[in-house]
Parts: C-alpha cells; structure tokens; sequence
C-alpha cells in the first residue's frame, strides 16, 4: 500500500511539472506573439492582439491549476504518506526487534528443556541436571518478560493499522479532487483556445 500511494504521488508531482512547464512555454508564446504584434512593418496592428492575451489565458490557466495540485492535492498526499510511513516503521521494529527477541529466547528455553531431558533420560549427574533446571526456570521469566512485551507492541501495530486504515479512506477523494482540478483547467483552457479561433476566424473574414 505505502508503494502504491508513494508512485501514485509521484505522479501527482509529475504533472504539476508538467503544468509549470507548460505555463512557461505559453507565456513565452504570449510574449513573442506580442513583441511581433509590435511592429507595423510586416503585420498589422492587432495581428497577434487575440492570440498574445490567450496564450496568456492558458498560462494563467495552467499555472494556477499546478499551484492547486502542489498546494492541495500533493499534500494530502504528504499527510497520508506521512501515516503509512510511520505504520511501516513501527512494523519493521517490531518484527525486527522484540518479535525477534521472542523468538530467540523461546528457542534457548526449548533448548535447555531438551538438555535436561537427555540428562534426565541418560542418567546425568543430578547436579547437572539441576543446573539445567535452574537456567530453564530463569529463560521462562525471561521468555514471559519478551512475550508480554511482545503483546504491547502487536497492540500498538493494531491501533496503528487501524489508523492507517482511516487516513487510507481518504485516498478516493484525493483521487476525485485531482480529476476534478483536471478538467476545469482543461475545460478552462478549451475555452479559451476556442475564443482565439473564434476571434481569429471573425477577423480574417473582414
């Protein structure tokens, strides 16, 4: 899940790149149209006037919607990353630490407790055997001490897998409102392109 929450806002941060280059390369066409458009010599006056202030439009346009992916959509992102981080986290730590700490001393106190048997199976001096007794008994406390530790941190990773469940609820609509940022800017810059064809084409048939 935290895989695929971190490629899916890596592509968010993709398209908000995508979108400020965009801007830049709009306003650039707007500015040159509009350098050309001022000079007289080799076309008229309001020659580039429609296409210089769209061309502005979408920059604007797509400007702005980058600056709603970043602002917004990309830190919802943030956060919920934030949450799945910290799930993974503690569950690495836990499996990694007393989980595994459990597991090892469960196989010593097996271990001593099959010693003992042989001893007691084999004859062994009583002495030995006692001594065997006496470090299985310790190893038992021990082994209690790491399995109640052990119950805690499973607590705490089910408290934060219920968390991460809650914040997970949420992703659907980042999803939406991403689509939704989509198409109005979109629709938004659509319009615009029909008004400068719309514009170019009333003044061509003069």
């Amino acid at each position: 899940m935290l895989n695929a929450v971190t490629r899916l806002k890596k592509f968010v941060d993709q398209q908000v790149a995508r979108s400020s280059s965009q801007a830049k390369d709009m306003e650039d066409i707007s500015s040159i149209l509009k350098l050309l458009g001022s000079s007289d010599r080799v076309f008229a006056f309001d020659t580039f006037a429609d296409m210089t202030k769209g061309f502005h439009e979408v920059a604007k346009t797509t400007e702005n919607s980058a600056m709603t992916l970043e602002s917004a959509i990309s830190e919802r992102f943030n956060m919920l990353l934030d949450v799945l981080t910290a799930h993974s986290d503690l569950c690495d730590r836990v499996e990694k630490g007393i989980v595994t700490e459990h597991q090892r001393a469960l196989t010593k106190m097996l271990t001593l407790n099959k010693q003992k048997m042989k001893g007691v199976i084999r004859g062994t001096a009583a002495d030995n055997v006692a001594a065997l007794h006496e470090k299985e008994i310790a190893q038992t406390g021990v082994v209690g001490t790491l399995g109640r530790r052990s119950a805690f941190s499973l607590q705490c990773v089910l408290q934060e897998t219920s968390l991460a469940q809650e914040y997970l609820q949420a992703l659907p609509s980042i999803i939406l409102a991403f689509c939704n940022e989509q198409n109005q800017c979109n629709t938004h810059s659509a319009d615009t392109w029909k008004e400068i064809l719309n514009a170019e084409a009333k003044r061509l048939s003069q």
